[in-house]
Order: structure tokens, then sequence, then C-alpha cells
């Protein structure tokens, strides 16, 4: 067997139509998904073709392609020629497929391009419409949004519960050889349903369509000072149609301000302040008429059965949540901000999706700024904690649980926006990789290390400049990815 980074092309090359076709009911396809675009997984040599053919071929119509019996079920073959379908006319060639890690090096010099700005596309604006048309609160002052959907593509997402359950069980033996990161998975689920942040589905509503399951798995992260352990959710898993869930959600306009603006803007103030938005996707609602589409699978013991839970709340890695909990920061200015005259600005552009980096030349006008920021905040039920402050006066006025430290010279430093802000010094500070410590050195961890840097302001950008220009040398040597670089390359490094 050979394994390969691919195969061949997506086939077919574009979705056909084929819910009309004559497919005689007793017939069990091998692939139920046949007419819908997807990556080929496996090829078979030519010399097994014969011996996975059983007697039984079917004719569907002229201008059909027709149904062969295997050994895994009958498979479609033959040409489309139907007037409307897009290959009727087929023209076949062969070409090479560039390898995807080179792609992905080649996005190290792309980051440096400077790109024009653009309006917004036909489908941004929906989902801006559809935002304004679907969002409401409810009594306690909680956003409530709709997911902005495809709908062409909606009713052909197809049950992936499969696919989960496959997931989950390989999640439950990677937990079952860590007690302790189970523990704390465990105790992220059961905070999830005691926080009213998803619930258990009633059997009634175990068949709703349209519906589906997001595979789940641990990500730790011990340097940081709030959640060790994140859980992350798959919405690019494909269903039975090959068509996943940010297939169908509409990933939305970018409406904040960008990195660069929000820290070039942090740096001109005298005085600074610095939050976040405690579980900021977790405080917005998802109406329940879209909550279907975010289920999970769960048990606590692998001796118990599987039980369904409905997810309520906006989920990070569906490709719509950047969008909504940004949204939802914009409407709350613009339904709160006369009543919070001085935290409005700082809402509308100092965020950058749950960070908070603001200022002001007046410390007691930013102190108050702070009061509002929290008051206007929690009317939305988004609780701003973490506290961080160059002055101890404005941070004086924030309370105690709410601080990142108590004093200012207790604390060493704040990362904010993937920067180490030390603001007792007020100095800006890069975290790197200890690279002495790398034992081995070939080209697969320098372009690791290269990634680690995270420069939004091109503040290191001659550094980093040399790093790649290093690397593009290295790469006209057609080394391995695995391959020790030499002695004098790994010394210059």
């Amino acid at each position: 067997m050979l394994v390969l980074p691919s195969i061949t092309v997506k086939l077919p090359q574009s979705t056909v139509e084929a819910r009309h076709w004559p497919i005689p009911k007793h017939v069990e396809l091998a692939d139920p998904t046949f007419a819908v675009t997807g990556d080929i997984d496996m090829i078979l040599g030519a010399a097994h073709c014969f011996q996975i053919l059983r007697y039984g071929r079917i004719s569907l119509r002229e201008e059909l392609p027709f149904l062969q019996n295997t050994e895994f079920g009958w498979v479609v073959s033959g040409e489309c020629l139907l007037e409307n379908h897009d290959h009727s006319d087929p023209r076949k060639c062969q070409f090479s497929n560039p390898c995807t890690i080179d792609k992905l090096v080649n996005r190290f010099w792309q980051l440096e391009e400077v790109h024009d700005a653009k309006g917004w596309s036909l489908s941004e604006r929906y989902c801006e419409e559809h935002f304004v048309k679907n969002s409401t609160r409810n009594s306690d002052g909680r956003y409530v949004v709709k997911l902005p959907k495809r709908d062409e593509l909606l009713w052909q997402l197809k049950d992936n519960k499969y696919n989960a359950t496959r997931r989950f069980f390989s999640l439950e033996r990677s937990l079952g050889a860590s007690p302790d990161k189970k523990a704390i998975y465990q105790q992220f689920i059961h905070e999830y349903v005691r926080l009213g942040h998803m619930r258990e589905i009633d059997p009634d509503e175990i068949d709703a369509q349209p519906q589906y399951y997001l595979p789940h798995h641990a990500v730790m992260k011990l340097d940081s000072t709030t959640t060790k352990l994140r859980t992350v959710f798959d919405a690019s898993c494909r269903s039975k149609s090959g068509i996943s869930l940010n297939d169908v959600l509409l990933p939305g306009p970018t409406i904040q301000d960008t990195l660069v603006t929000v820290v070039l803007r942090f740096r001109i103030h005298q005085f600074v302040i610095s939050a976040y938005i405690e579980k900021m996707y977790r405080q917005i609602l998802v109406h329940p008429t879209d909550q279907p589409l975010q289920r999970i699978l769960w048990r606590d013991d692998p001796e118990a059965p599987l039980k369904s839970y409905q997810l309520r709340t906006v989920t990070y890695g569906t490709s719509s949540a950047p969008f909504l909990a940004t949204r939802v920061l914009q409407k709350l200015a613009d339904d709160e901000g006369q009543y919070f005259p001085l935290a409005e600005p700082a809402v509308r552009h100092d965020f950058y999706v749950d960070n908070l980096l603001s200022g002001s030349d007046d410390a007691e006008s930013l102190a108050v700024t702070c009061y509002q920021l929290i008051a206007m905040l929690a009317c939305a039920g988004l609780p701003l904690r973490q506290w961080s402050s160059n002055c101890q006066a404005i941070l004086d006025t924030i309370p105690l649980e709410l601080r990142e430290t108590k004093t200012l010279p207790d604390l060493d430093h704040v990362t904010a926006l993937g920067l180490r802000w030390e603001p007792s010094t007020e100095f800006l500070s890069f975290k790197t990789p200890n690279w002495k410590e790398c034992t081995v050195l070939n080209k697969r961890t320098i372009i690791s290390q290269i990634s680690s840097l995270f420069d939004p302001l091109g503040l290191i950008g001659p550094i980093i400049a040399k790093a790649k220009i290093m690397l593009q040398s290295l790469s006209k040597l057609h080394l391995d990815w695995d391959t020790p670089v030499a002695n004098g390359f790994a010394l210059e490094w």
C-alpha cells in the first residue's frame, strides 16, 4: 500500500442531480453518495478489478450510467449524457497536483502582502441582513441569534452520527489513557450542562431534521492562566452527502477593526487597560430551531450508553461564530450606547473578538469608562474579567475578583492578542521557543519555529524576514522534511 498526500481530484468533478434516476429500490449501492463530489480515499490496482465483480448489470437509460454488481454492493459506472449535466461533453487530461505542504509554506511570504480593501460580497450582505432580521434579546438581556445558512445546501446535510460516534470512541480511548485529562474534560462537559449552555436531547427530538453532530476533542494549553484544556468542535466533519455544517453556514463579513489598528491605538494612550469577555461565544444563545445543527455525543463511563446533547449557544469551530459574536457587540453598542456614552466607542472599536485593549490620556475618565464597560456588557450577560492596567489608581476601581492581579508590581506580564505586554514597564515583548533545547534541527522544525513568531505590527519584521530567507536557501537543497540540516546551517540558524 502506498500512502500519498493526494491521489486525484475530487470525483465526480461536480455534484450530479440524481434523485430522479430510475435506480431500483432493491439495489444497495456501495456508495449512496456517488452523485456528490468528494475526495477519493483509496484506489485499488487493476489486478483486483475482476476479483470484486459479481454477476449482475442493470442499464438505467441510454443517457445514464449503468449499475454493476460488486463485492461491495452496486456501483454506478459510465458516462452521464444529460443535457443539464456539466460533463456531458467531457474532456480528459492528466495533471500534477502540487504538494499541499508547499502551498502552506508559501503563505509565509503571502502574509506580508498588502491587499486592497474590498466591499462586502452578496453573501456577506445577506449575513448582515439575516442578523438584523433574526437577532433578539431574551428576558435576561442575552442575545439570541439564528445561524446564517445556505438554504440550497441545508437539506443536503445528511446524517453524520456514524462519523461523530467513531471520533468519540477515539477521544474516549485517548482520555482513558490519561485520567487527569479525562477528569478535566468531564468537568468541562458538566459545566457546560450546569450553566445551561448544553442540554440532553429528549427522545421525541432525536429525529429532528436537519441535524448535525459535532465531533470534539481536547487541546491542552499549559501556559494559559484561565483554561488549561480547551474543547474544539469540528464543524467541518463531512456528512453522508459529503457536506459539512461549515459548508452550509455563511462566515459573514469582517466588521471589527484590524488587529494592527487595535494594537497601534492601544500604544498611543498614556493610561491603558486590557480585559477579556469570559466565554464570549457561550454567552450568546442560538435560536432553538437551529440547535439541532449543534449536537454532540458524550458519556462519562465507557460502559454507559451514549447520550446526545444539544449545544444552546454560539459554538467555537463553526464558521459563522466569529461574525455572530462580533456583530452582537456592535448591536449592544447600538442598543445600550446612549446609556453608557464613554463605553460605547470602546465597544465599537477597541475589541478584537473577546479581547479588549483600550486607553485614554485621562486616568479619571478611563476609570469611569471601565465601570461603564463592565455594566454595559453585563446587560447582555457578557462578563468582563482579567482586567489589567498600567495605572494602579485605575486598577483599584476594578473589583478584586475581576482583576488579573491585585497590584501592579505583582503582575509580570499579560498575554494580549498574542503579544506579551508588561504593564509595569509598558514594554511589548515576543515569546519565542527555546531554540537551543532543540536536539534535531530539520526543515520541519525550522518551519515550526518560524510560525511560532507572532508579529502583527511588523516590529520584528527584519528578524523574521532573515529567517524566511534562510528557509528559502534551505528549500533549494531539496532536503527531506526530517533530514537534519548541515552543521554550518544549524550554527547560523
